[in-house]
Parts: structure tokens; sequence; C-alpha cells
């Protein structure tokens, strides 16, 4: 951090970044102290807070969509504003002073240190690194497509895993997956072309949340803060909902202040672990500006904003040497969302499931408790906190309505509604009706002699290329040679098939070694006679992004009379049982084709030849 210059107002400051919890902590320490606070948001998922802690809002693009905009803006504001401080609170803004920082520092004093340490806290690669030279405990980091290609690498790890955004201050926020085994990391691959660029792959640890927030000046702590994370949305691992005080542990506090030494952090940061049962702490991250929890040091007596004020102002701050442990903060619109998700989706990745009577009573009693303080609620000034609780009461809401609703609703609608949005799925319906009253017919017309045949599913690493490979060497034994490829709808190019595929062409007789992944896109639809797809919300997208190729597709599952009329689901959501049997059907359907068709062909040579 940079001294103020003397011809800067030394009582304001701006904030870059207004997401609610944590701005609003922000401002409201600083306002409580005199300072002049200004505000901008850094995207636009952020917005005007309702407070008087803040004293005027100024609009940019997003930072993330539009960063030469965003800069070029963030400069013009500084100057118009005159704010003797500028404190990041988001990692876009971190970014985009790491990019104009000589601009900037210039012109005010900026709550943070320099672009290349800036950039090691932002790359989540660069901190593991780091971590690595201390011996701190990282989980296994797998590099996909660095020293092997994406199918080999999802066959070594040890599962189950995690994937991350590299960066911080990458579009998407902090998203979090988990992949329990190769096929669904496979899956993941073929879906995001992007995906080995944009996420690094850990295994999983599972444990408490446990956050070390610190404040630095030339490589000391002048304050430190330990909390747990009580309950997290999701609930298998995110963002803190509900987060207590928790003691300064000795030894993680050591390592966590370590690591900002070895960085050279200067300024704010909070040092996320994993504490796992044996009580092990796994580093997960550093985030290198304010927290969404930091209403819970501050409800502790640890307010960091001022004290790092005090410093920029060559002021020694009053911390105390000891602060209550246990007391609780609760985020409302984070707990709703995290209700919602408890008593209307899946049990989380390795969370355990309870009855909708249980999850209500824990709300009422743990979220609510008396004892548990709001992050955004003062009688003073109510305003903020109801409208950020708004839109997760809005969402639970919701939720609750369509469960009361979904059984009139049709399944495959509620499936098309989520892929194809609401007027896609009207259509869909449309498309099911005709199908219901006999207006389209599923069944493959006769004689079926094709010169040419695609098949397409998802990936284009599982059902599509066996069912190519089985119909392909079914006319090869009978002396027939049609045109054969595959497809996938969101397929990621040039990915091999994938394990499971391997083992049941094996299995098969049939091999898929030499087959590589390619998008329905890169194929002419027009081109081939038939096209086949696995299920009928595929047929119907099949037909929506390309009109020529409508009327020749069919359900490989249901063309054939004296067939049991089925879709056929994708195996990389199928435990192994259920997967075998979804490769044994693709594999008995696609033969049954090829046999009907080497029948045809063979007819209409005859018919020719005569």
């Amino acid at each position: 951090m940079n001294a103020p210059q003397a011809s800067q107002p030394r009582c304001s400051a701006l904030l870059v970044g207004t997401a609610p919890r944590l701005a609003l902590a922000v401002s409201r320490s600083l306002a409580a102290r005199g300072v002049t606070v200004f505000a901008v948001p850094s995207t636009d998922d952020e917005g005007p807070l309702r407070t008087r802690a803040i004293a005027r809002y100024f609009a940019l693009p997003d930072g993330r969509d539009e960063p030469d905009a965003f800069d070029d803006g963030l400069e013009r504001v500084v100057k118009s504003s005159g704010a003797g401080v500028l404190i990041p609170c988001s990692d876009t803004a971190l970014a985009s002073i790491a990019r104009n920082d000589a601009n900037l520092r210039a012109l005010t004093t900026l709550a943070c240190p320099s672009p290349k340490i800036i950039e090691s806290v932002l790359d989540k690669s660069a901190t593991i690194g780091f971590a690595q030279t201390l011996a701190i405990d990282i989980p296994e980091t797998y590099e996909v497509g660095v020293t092997s290609t994406s199918h080999e690498a999802a066959a070594l790890m040890a599962y189950p895993v995690i994937a991350k955004p590299r960066n911080h201050a990458a579009h998407g926020g902090i998203r979090i997956r988990h992949f329990t085994g190769p096929d669904e990391l496979e899956a993941a691959f073929a879906d995001d072309p992007a995906f080995e660029s944009r996420y690094i792959v850990q295994q999983f640890v599972p444990g408490a949340g446990m956050g070390v927030a610190a404040l630095m000046q030339g490589g000391e702590p002048i304050a430190t803060f330990v909390h747990r994370r009580v309950k997290e949305l999701p609930a298998s691992g995110g963002v803190s909902v509900v987060s207590e005080s928790a003691a300064l542990d000795r030894s993680l506090v050591e390592k966590a202040i370590a690591l900002l030494r070895a960085i050279g952090w200067e300024g704010v940061a909070l040092v996320e672990f994993r504490r796992a049962a044996d009580g092990t702490d796994w580093l997960m991250e550093v985030n290198g500006r304010y927290w969404g929890s930091l209403s819970t040091a501050i409800a502790a007596g640890v307010d960091f904003p001022f004290y790092q004020w005090e410093i920029i102002h060559g002021r020694k701050p009053d911390v105390p040497a000891e602060y209550p442990i246990g007391r609780r903060v609760r985020w409302t619109r984070g707990a709703l969302l995290r209700l919602r998700e408890r008593l209307f989706e899946p049990a989380g990745f390795g969370t355990r499931r309870l009855t909708k009577a249980q999850e209500l009573r824990g709300f009422f009693a743990e979220d609510l408790a008396r004892d548990v303080r709001s992050a955004m609620w003062t009688w003073r000034e109510p305003l903020p906190a109801i409208i950020d609780a708004l839109p997760g009461l809005s969402r639970l809401l919701a939720s609750a309505m369509s469960a009361a609703f979904k059984p009139l609703v049709p399944r495959r609608f509620l499936r098309a509604r989520r892929r194809f949005g609401t007027s896609g799925a009207l259509r869909y319906s449309m498309f099911e009706i005709a199908r219901t009253l006999g207006l389209r017919s599923e069944l493959l017309p006769r004689p079926f002699a094709p010169r040419s045949v695609l098949f397409v599913c998802s990936g284009n690493v599982m059902r599509s290329v066996l069912a190519e490979a089985v119909f392909r060497a079914a006319l090869a034994q009978r002396g027939v040679v049609v045109e054969v490829d595959s497809a996938g709808l969101r397929a990621r190019s040039d990915l091999p098939a994938a394990g499971a595929t391997l083992s049941e062409a094996d299995e098969a007789g049939v091999d898929v070694t030499a087959h590589r992944s390619k998008h329905v896109d890169a194929v002419d639809l027009d081109a081939f006679d038939a096209v086949f797809a696995m299920d009928r919300l595929q047929a119907f997208e099949i037909g929506k992004s390309d009109p020529r190729a409508a009327g020749k597709t069919y359900l490989l599952g249901a063309c054939l009379p004296g067939f049991s009329r089925v879709e056929i689901e994708d195996p990389s959501l199928a435990g192994d049982d259920e997967r075998h049997e979804i490769f044994a059907l693709v594999r008995e359907r696609a033969a049954a084709l090829a046999e009907a068709a080497a029948a045809d062909l063979s007819a209409r040579g005859a018919t020719a030849a005569g």
C-alpha cells in the first residue's frame, strides 16, 4: 500500500465492488468514523446499496465483459470523486487495479499490493506453488492437458474430485463442481471446450471450512481472526451462510501468515482451509480482498476496515488481544437459498439427506436463533438487509409452489424447459402431442436402404460412439458398405472415447480407440439419409437446430417394430450396473438397425439386378 498524496482528501474512500454483505460491512465501518464512502459496482451482478453509509454511486460497464472500458471509467471516477483511498471489494476490482496500477497509484492510495503480488493471489496455480514451498497441505492437484490428454488424466485421478476456476476474477464466479468418476469428468471436458484452461482439478477433501483473516503490514500481521463455516451454500461446500468466531489456532494462523509473507501480501486477506476429520488443515485458496463473512469478525470486535484505514493514514490501530469465541453471524439470503436447496434439490455432494421437517427445524432453531446475528440487519437501517433477503425468499417460495404443482406438470416438459427455456418447452410439447396422436411416427419407414447414417448423443464419447462402431461392424459382416458417422450436441472436439465405452466396445468385439469426438455443428445433417438420437429431447433439439433433419431423425431405441419403445439414458450419470445395461441396449438396437438396413439394401440390390 502506497502512502496517500497530500493533495487528496484524507477522509474519503472509493469501494470498487458492491456485493451487498461485503460492501455494506466495509462502508458502515468507515462511515461510522466519519469517512465519506463512494462506491462503484464492479460487475452487472452488483448494484447500489440502500444505505446511508455510501454517499454516492458511480455506474461503469461490467469489469469482466468490458475490462478496458471499466479501467478507463475507474480512473475517471477516482478523479471526479477525489477519493483518497481506493479499496477493492471484489476479485474483478483487484484484476482491474493490477491492469492499471501505475495510473491509479498516481491518483490515490491503493489498499492492495503491487500487480505481480495481486496476480499471485488471483491465480490459484501460483498460490499453490507458494504453498508447496512451505510444505502446507494441499489437496492432490491435477493439471489436465499439461502432461496428458483429458482422457488419460481423468483415468488417473483419485475420486471424488472438484473443479474450480483457475482465476478468482474469471467470469462465472467461484462455482465448484464435483465429480465422482472419470466418465463424469470426461463428459464435462466434452461439454466445455475451455475446461482445461478455465479450471484446476483437485481431490475432494471433506471437512469443516476454516478461514484465517489477516491485515498485513511490512510482512507482519497487525490483526488476525479465525472463523469456522457452520453452514455453506451450496451445502456441499461454498460461500459461508452461517459462520462463527473461532479460537486463534496457533498452527493454523502460522500457516496462513507464512503463506501471505511468501506471497508478499500487504493489506487484508482471507486464507481458507478445509479441516479434515483427522485434524489436517488443507489449503483451499487465498482471497486478497475483503471477504463475505467479514461481518463475523466485526461482530466479534475485530474491525478490519477501520484498522486498515488507520494504517493507511499512519496511525497504529488498537487491536484487541482477544475476541469472543462462538459469536455467530448469518447471511439471511444465503440461508434462505440453502434452505431451498436442502428442501427441493437432490442432496449435495457428500451431504446427508435429512427430511424436510428436519431441515425446517434446523433453519428456525439454528440459522434464525436469537444468538445468531444478521450480517446486514440493523434497526437504524433495516432496508439493505430486507432488499438483499427478498431474492432468496422469492426463490424459496417459487420452489415451494413449483413442488406443490409439479405432480400436475409432465416431467418431460420440466426437462425441456431446463434445456430450451419455456418457449422451447412449449414447442417440444407440441412435438410430443403430435407423436402421441400418431401425427408423427417414430418408426423407421421401410425399406430402409440408407447410403449414410449419423448417430448423435450429448458428448460423442459414449452412446453414439458405440452405436456407430456396432452398426458399421454389423454391416461389414454382411458385406454391406454404408457411410456411418457420429457427433454430439454438446461435444468438445477431438476427445477420445470414454473409458467405459472402450471397455464395452472391446466386449462387443469392435475397436473405438481411433475415435475422436466432434460437435454436431461440424457435420452436415442434410447430407445424411437418417439421423438417430438417443432420447426425444435430443431428437427435438436436432430438428430445432436444423429443420431439414427433423423429418429424418429417429430414436435409436424406438425406431424398429418388435422392440419396446425406450429412450437410451446418459450412461455418464448411471452407476456401474445401470451403465452396462445402457450400453447393452445401444449394442442391441444398433445391431438390429444394421440387420434391417442390410436386408433392405440387399433386397433393393436384388430388385435392381433383376
